[in-house]
């Protein structure tokens, strides 16, 4: 996450690792990891914050055809806190453990089984970016049917549910953030304006 991270790791004799700085990740990024190497580990703090703040840099990662897996570190841990505790084996037992991304994702993601049908409907959303970003192909399709089976219903419907969350996210993206708006030109602040000429 952070750059006090990357030296626990290098000093773990993980030498091969960048600070992703949480949302400063961009695709561009991810593209150049990928002319460096052919799998990411994207190591992330073991708590619900830490999990939904990894999607992003997980789902640019795949899309920039990385073999991408996730090591997750014990809640409130970082890399350079479990360093210190528990020593580097402690932190190489962790990276060495990583699972495929959307594997993981989808298996912490539906692991209260107290779920209500929102909060599996929200899951999904979450989920969406993450298994379309493999594309065309048979990961993808294997990870919705792994979905499909969590959140109760069929792939088919799942696919249609997850065009629609992509579809939103595209709209949101090209409208940008909201704009207030402007005041007219001979705004006065006292409530008062300039008569026309």
């Amino acid at each position: 996450e952070g750059y006090t991270d990357v030296l626990a790791c290098v000093r773990a004799g993980l030498k091969d690792a960048v600070a992703a700085l949480g949302t400063a990740f961009t695709d561009e990024h991810a593209k150049q990891v990928s002319r460096l190497a052919k799998t990411a580990v994207v190591l992330l703090d073991g708590d619900a914050a830490g999990i939904r703040a990894s999607y992003g840099a997980a789902e640019k990662l795949i899309r920039a055809k990385l073999k991408t897996v996730v090591a997750a570190l014990p809640p409130g841990e970082d890399p350079d806190s479990l360093l210190s505790k528990q020593g580097p084996d402690a932190l190489k037992v962790v990276v060495e453990a990583a699972r495929p991304a959307a594997e993981y994702f989808i298996e912490v993601a539906f692991s209260d089984s107290t779920m209500s049908i929102e909060d599996r409907v929200e899951a999904a959303a979450e989920l969406a970016p993450v298994i379309d970003a493999y594309g065309e192909g048979l990961s993808r399709e294997l990870y919705l049917d792994q979905l499909s089976q969590k959140v109760g219903v069929s792939v088919e419907k799942l696919q249609k549910h997850v065009a629609e969350v992509l579809a939103k996210k595209k709209n949101k993206a090209k409208k940008g953030p909201r704009r207030t708006a402007s005041k007219p030109e001979n705004y006065e602040p006292d409530g008062f304006q300039d008569a026309p000429p």
